[in-house]
């Protein structure tokens, strides 16, 4: 915590193209900064957080609900070994070999853990990322969330975040403020919008 950044960037596995869009902005933005961006590899919004850090060539931490040897999700097969091969990790409280059940409030305790902070981009009323979310509070993270349209039912979960105090963000720097103090000298707020200007 003393040299980086580290935000964790969840949501839900059924997500729309705008949840999709914004998990990957906002982790390429904080991942370019020089953050580091945690999530846990399901599809969706996760694999879309951790596809985000890669395009900027950053450091991701993928938080499994599996052991090292299981290939869990199939889906993101692919996405774990271009984390490894770009020098990221992938970590588990599950030792190789051991018979497991997908407990993702270990999984969430977990990577809620590792983080300064959380941000859920997209999430419905009933959304593990919520079970995260709780988690945050309940340790002490700062929380974040990314509001939408009202009529968006796969946000409802993320409306609820923010009317209960969750911190709105509305791009990765308004986030990435809250730790400029901290990270005097390393999280360059105008280069974000500058870059963000120039993916537009």
């Amino acid at each position: 915590y003393k040299r980086q950044a580290v935000i964790g960037v969840i949501g839900s596995r059924r997500c729309s193209a705008y949840g999709l869009l914004h998990a990957k902005q906002f982790s390429k933005l904080i991942a370019s900064s020089g953050g580091l961006v945690v999530s846990g590899g399901a599809r969706g919004i996760d694999a879309a957080a951790h596809a985000g850090a890669l395009d900027a060539q950053g450091v991701t931490v993928l938080v499994k609900a599996a052991p090292p040897e299981v290939e869990y999700p199939q889906e993101t097969t692919a996405l774990r070994r271009h984390i490894l091969e770009a020098g990221g990790a992938i970590v588990t409280e599950y030792a190789p070999g051991k018979p497991f059940f997908c407990d993702y409030h270990v999984r969430n305790r977990l990577m809620v853990g590792m983080t300064l902070g959380t941000c859920v981009v997209e999430a419905p009323q009933r959304s593990g990322a919520l079970i995260s979310a709780n988690l945050a509070r309940s340790q002490g993270k700062d929380l974040f969330a990314v509001p939408s349209s009202i009529r968006n039912t796969k946000n409802v979960g993320s409306l609820e975040l923010i009317r209960k105090g969750a911190v709105l963000v509305t791009h990765a720097a308004e986030l990435l403020e809250e730790y400029t103090g901290r990270f005097a000298g390393m999280l360059d707020i105008c280069l974000l919008y500058t870059s963000d200007a120039a993916d537009d």
